[in-house]
């Protein structure tokens, strides 16, 4: 998850303390799901998915 969360940011220009803005969460939470330190909690998961506009279902069958 952390690599996809990571391309996405890059993707669309946006940087990990404007994704921390958007969910609600610290900006270290997400720089520390980038750098593979924390886990990506499945519900804040489906809100990075919101906020890129991804159904979750692709999401994960790209991951997969």
């Amino acid at each position: 998850m952390k690599d996809y969360i990571k391309q996405l940011l890059i993707d669309n220009e946006r940087s990990p303390s404007w994704l921390s803005r958007k969910i609600g969460i610290s900006h270290t939470m997400v720089h520390n799901w980038i750098k593979g330190i924390r886990p990506v909690n499945p519900d804040h998961f489906e809100q990075v998915c919101e906020v890129f506009n991804i159904p979750i279902k692709k999401a994960l069958k790209d991951i997969g």
